[in-house]
């Protein structure tokens, strides 16, 4: 036996078509009074599609991501093998951008004799 319509996911996609159809219409250049016609039955039409086909909330996702993601949380339980300082990374960033810029302006703010 099939299972009702949600009527809630209806008629929120149904305005939400309604208004983008109405719009689109208005924009090229339609009469107000068929842009609103026509967004109406635009709007009924796909507001009882999505809750026809109701989309699901819940996602489950197949063997193959589940095995992936099972191999990926055994990595990242493994131990790092070194870590480094972040001070003396900063350091060296900072050393390393302030080279960057002096070689790209030394021609613009070189000294002239």
């Amino acid at each position: 036996m099939s299972k009702k319509p949600d009527v809630n996911v209806g008629i929120t996609a149904g305005v939400k078509y309604w208004l983008f159809f109405m719009l689109s219409l208005a924009v090229l250049g339609y009469s107000p009074m068929l842009s609103i016609t026509f967004g109406a039955i635009g709007g009924f039409a796909s507001g009882v599609i999505a809750a026809w086909l109701k989309p699901k909330d819940e996602y489950a996702p197949s063997k193959k991501e589940q095995k992936e993601r099972q191999e990926a949380e055994s990595k990242s339980a493994e131990p790092p093998k070194s870590v480094r300082s972040t001070r003396s990374s900063a350091a060296s960033a900072r050393r390393k951008a302030h080279s960057r810029s002096s070689r790209r302006f030394s021609l613009s703010f070189r000294r002239r004799r």
